[in-house]
């Protein structure tokens, strides 16, 4: 896709236009999470990457796309790390570019990176990153857009800030609705 800016031209969304896409017979590669969610990821990329401002656009014509949390407290966001699966979710200052930084918060109340979601199985955690079952339980959330908690509903705590001794690393804490415990998602950017 960088080819066509350097070529001079543009990329466009057009109202009511078709793009066709011939598929092989069979593929030598796999698609983890399935097909719409690596097209989802790629379009994600290419938004962020490319469309400058202009991509408030593409997240609010695209029901699909992401949206990102941010602690009103620190004003930093949640980060995978680049850690794997029944891994530590990650706490890191926003940096804009996606990436790592990109979780959603999905119709079946998970919060999702990639084709991972954020899983806590006793009280006060730890926060880990679990491949996404669909069967609610530990990875079930409830985001209040009022008091912008995010309520894990098994052990009834909230995420919250990390904790002095372990910095990178957000908490669960019981719910008292202090900004340390206080999410802003969003479907725009993660810039100030």
């Amino acid at each position: 896709m960088s080819v066509i800016w350097q070529c001079g031209g543009s990329l466009e969304i057009v109202t009511c236009s078709h793009v066709g896409h011939v598929f092989r017979k069979a593929t030598p590669y796999t698609f983890p999470g399935g097909t719409g969610h690596v097209i989802n990821k790629n379009n994600r990329r290419l938004a962020e990457v490319w469309m400058d401002d202009f991509k408030d656009f593409f997240y609010i014509i695209s029901p699909g796309a992401p949206r990102f949390i941010r602690n009103v407290e620190t004003n930093q966001c949640l980060d995978n790390m680049g850690r794997k699966e029944n891994e530590k979710v990650g706490f890191f200052n926003c940096h804009g570019m996606g990436g790592n930084q990109v979780f959603s918060y999905t119709a079946d109340k998970e919060i999702r990176t990639d084709d991972l979601c954020l899983d806590v199985s006793r009280l006060n955690g730890p926060v880990l990153m679990l491949k996404c079952h669909h069967l609610r339980g530990n990875q079930l959330w409830e985001y209040d857009a009022e008091k912008l908690t995010l309520r894990h509903l098994n052990s009834n705590q909230c995420l919250a800030e990390p904790s002095a001794e372990e910095r990178l690393v957000p908490t669960m804490r019981e719910c008292g609705g202090g900004r340390a415990q206080q999410w802003l998602l969003r479907n725009a950017t993660l810039g100030p």
